[in-house]
């Protein structure tokens, strides 16, 4: 068994949602998965029969292919007795990981590509033109521009390679360490983009479950038990020095949440409300703003991140064309 892909779980929740709302319980909903959800479905539909049938919920059923954030909200769901609520945000938090994907391709992934190709063409311009260039027109007479661009060019030909691996390593170190990583070191790199995006992400969920469930009339504590069951290990630290803040005897939510885990100007307001209005509606209001922020912040990485590969693209196509071209002039006038 593994999770979904978001669209498949956006697909799964909604179909769940439709029936819910159709006032079909819990054991229909898995029957009509099974028939009508195709093949894409059936694992899901299987298992959550055997869950079901074992005394277990839905949402244990369903905990092996949807996303922690997802987990999260249906958890809180079960938690305060609103299923059709908690399938809703689980629509949500996978529909806001999904976006954040897209925005994070964008972002990094698309002009981390156009940086290899374009690298790639200057090393072969240089390993192969150059090197023809140079058997008919010694390296020796060449001006400072054509060296130039050789020189790039033949530094990308002999260490691409190497460097493609040592930052595909590095970005597969990034991507289990966001999950995964903890403690004093990990709060110095959450401002960082990738981390600071991820940290955003988490901070919604969380804000969202705990809002669902105080609206419930669930405790607090209960509530970041809930939550802690089916987080990262990232989130259950910050979790666990939540709980501890409540045990302290803390109740301002603002000094409850005052991790590390929320942005800087979210986690101030929560402080100044946090003894004055009802928490629910302080903590939802805050997971509005963080994903706001979230989605503001990735259309900006997204603008800069392609001005500066236009701007690299045009420079280094500029100088190994222009390290060609005055090459192939000074050939000619050299036969003169």
């Amino acid at each position: 068994m593994k999770r979904l892909p978001n669209k498949q779980q956006i697909r799964l929740l909604e179909s769940i949602e439709r029936l819910s709302e159709a006032g079909i319980h819990q054991k229909g909903i898995v029957m009509q998965l099974e028939k009508y959800g195709g093949k894409a479905f059936s694992p899901v539909a299987l298992h959550c029969q055997q869950t079901l049938a074992q005394g277990k919920s839905l949402t244990d059923g369903l905990a092996p292919f949807v996303s922690e954030g997802a987990l999260l909200a249906l958890r809180a769901a079960d938690n305060s007795g609103h299923f059709s609520k908690g399938i809703k945000e689980a629509i949500k938090v996978v529909s806001l990981g999904e976006a954040s994907a897209s925005l994070m391709i964008k972002a990094f992934a698309k002009p981390a590509l156009g940086m290899v190709g374009m690298l790639t063409a200057s090393a072969f311009i240089s390993h192969f033109m150059f090197e023809l260039l140079a058997v008919q027109y010694p390296r020796a007479r060449w001006g400072i521009v054509s060296a130039l661009a050789d020189g790039f060019g033949q530094f990308w030909w002999s260490s691409g390679p190497l460097l493609l691996l040592v930052a595909t390593l590095v970005l597969i170190g990034v991507g289990v360490s966001l999950r995964r990583w903890t403690g004093a070191a990990r709060a110095r790199v959450d401002g960082l983009p990738v981390y600071k995006q991820y940290r955003q992400i988490q901070s919604t969920n969380l804000l969202t479950s705990i809002a669902n469930q105080l609206s419930a009339g669930v405790g607090i504590r209960e509530a970041l038990d809930v939550a802690q069951s089916s987080a990262s290990p990232y989130l259950q630290s910050h979790i666990y020095v939540m709980r501890e803040r409540i045990r302290q005897g803390k109740t301002n939510v603002g000094l409850v949440f005052d991790t590390g885990l929320l942005l800087g100007e979210e986690l101030d307001s929560l402080k100044l409300l946090g003894e004055s209005t009802d928490a629910a509606i302080t903590l939802g209001k805050s997971a509005m703003m963080h994903e706001r922020s979230l989605t503001q912040e990735m259309v900006m990485i997204n603008s800069v991140a392609m001005v500066t590969f236009k701007l690299m693209l045009a420079s280094v196509m500029t100088l190994m064309l222009t390290g060609g071209l005055f090459l192939i002039f000074g050939m000619a006038t050299s036969s003169f």
